[in-house]
Formats: structure tokens, sequence, C-alpha cells
């Protein structure tokens, strides 16, 4: 596990290691991050799609981020990829707790946790570095139209996953047109353990409450 800060210098080195890291034959092949939970890739018929922005609706205090991460123990164990992924997760506030993380299976060491809620403005190194193929920016508070056609483009391009959490509930008739797949994830308070996931957008309607290991 590494953190990142906003030092330019050492962000700065970021696309070099990962021009050396990451020659275009050792990529992995844009298709779909599954999370191997047969219910959830079953719900979102096989995964996260690589190549786009995922956006996740997820208010704080109701547990939504848990299904997420059996999606990043898959990438940084290289259980549904090619080979295992450098994760960057880039959070606006609160904090992390690795090893709830390392409980369920994430490989901490192809982790960089970043505190920013200005991505593009403070981690724009980071965001296209070829190392990291799988990006969460949870909460950012800075995001506009022209952030999100550029981070669209830089996921086409480079084949990338950028996963975009909301402390909210996303709506359908939201204007947000550069997310392939928008969805809301909560915990269900009756049901311990269990999950809601509802698709806003990018698959057909469907609902789903999915038991998932608390730990």
């Amino acid at each position: 596990m590494e953190r990142l800060t906003n030092n330019s210098d050492l962000l700065s080195r970021l696309h070099e290691l990962g021009s050396k890291a990451c020659r275009p034959a050792s990529l992995p092949t844009p298709g779909r991050l599954a999370s191997l939970h047969p219910e959830l890739d079953r719900f979102l018929v096989g995964g996260l799609p690589f190549g786009t922005i995922v956006e996740i609706g997820s208010p704080l205090g109701r547990g939504g981020r848990r299904p997420l991460i059996d999606f990043i123990a898959a990438a940084t164990q290289g259980r549904s990829t090619p080979l295992p992924c450098w994760v960057l997760w880039a959070y606006s506030s609160g904090q992390v707790y690795p090893p709830a993380w390392r409980a369920h299976g994430v490989n901490l060491s192809r982790v960089c946790f970043a505190r920013s809620g200005k991505p593009l403005a403070q981690l724009r190194p980071a965001l296209l570095s070829p190392l990291f193929k799988v990006i969460v920016l949870d909460a950012p508070t800075h995001l506009s139209g022209d952030d999100l056609t550029f981070l669209a483009h830089h996921a086409r391009l480079q084949g990338k996953l950028f996963i975009i959490i909301r402390n909210y509930m996303l709506q359908r008739d939201g204007h947000s047109i550069w997310p392939k797949l928008r969805l809301n994830s909560w915990r269900q308070p009756d049901q311990p353990g269990s999950y809601r996931l509802d698709v806003v957008r990018g698959l057909s309607p469907r609902t789903a409450v999915i038991r998932m290991d608390d730990i």
C-alpha cells in the first residue's frame, strides 16, 4: 500500500514508472472487471467495463462502497484480469481502513491512496499514468463536465476503468452523459450483510439485494 501526496515531483514520476512497468503487451485486454462474486457479476452482466466511466451513488453512512471492494480485490490479485492491476483510490474526506480491505482479499501492495477533492488538478499525472488501470474517485468535490469528458477520452484511449463515487443517490433523470454505467448501492439496514444495487443507466432496469461477507 502506498499513500500519495500532492507533491508534484512525486506524481510527475508516475508516468515514467508506468511506462516502464506496463508494456503494451502486458496490459489487461479491455473487457470487464469481474468481482468473482457470482450474484454481483451476474447482476452487472459480467462486471464493470474497462475503457469507461462508472458512476456509483453511495450516500455516506449507508455502507454502499462495500460491494466495490470485491472488484478491487479481484483486480489487485489478477483473478479476473490477465495480470494484477494497480489501483488508485482518491478520496476527498474521511479515512480508509486498509486492514478491512486486506481481510476482504485486497492486495494492498497494489493500491495507492491519495486524499484529494480536486483530482484533475492535483493528481493528473497519476490519472494518466499507465500504471493505474483502475482509478476510483471517491466523492470528488470538484469535477466538471469538461473533466468528465477528459476522463472518458482517456478511459477509451488507455483502456482504464474510472469509478466515480457520489455521496448521494443518483437520479434517473440525471444529465451526466459520460458514465457508461450508473448505479446506486447501499446496505439494507434490516438485513445484515445484504446490499441493494439499483441500475440507473447502462443496463436494462434492474434491482437486486446481494449478500456479502461483512468483517
